[in-house]
């Protein structure tokens, strides 16, 4: 395996064309000032992809944010990425995250979250 690949890496290329549209079926793409806010179904549960929220929040390194998260909280899924898994963030993860973040940007991406009923609406 190469340097930086998991079991779970693959190309784009090497999956059937079915897996691939039920990956980007579960995906859905929200709106934040701007801002692509990726959502993905997993298990009955939404997920949303870490890097986006803290993109929205103003953390320029997920990796180092995720760290803060326990781990029921965050999973890594497969959102049609080529050759990895994004690390996602659960409903009660995001709240806790948007508690935890030390700028004032979290309080008004959470509120949106509520206020968009983000985790509640469907496609």
């Amino acid at each position: 395996m190469g340097k930086g690949m998991d079991l779970h890496s693959r190309r784009r290329s090497e999956l059937p064309h079915e897996q691939l549209v039920e990956i980007f079926s579960r995906l859905q793409i929200l709106d934040y000032k701007g801002i692509r806010i990726r959502m993905v179904e997993h298990s009955g549960q939404k997920w949303m992809v870490f890097a986006d929220v803290c993109k929205a929040i103003g953390y320029k390194n997920p990796n180092h944010q995720s760290k803060y998260l326990n781990a029921g909280e965050k999973c890594r899924l497969d959102i049609g990425l080529k050759n990895t898994l994004a690390t996602c963030v659960s409903e009660p993860g995001l709240h806790f995250f948007t508690m935890l973040a030390n700028k004032a940007s979290a309080t008004e991406f959470y509120k949106w979250t509520v206020s968009a009923d983000a985790f509640t609406s469907s496609k």
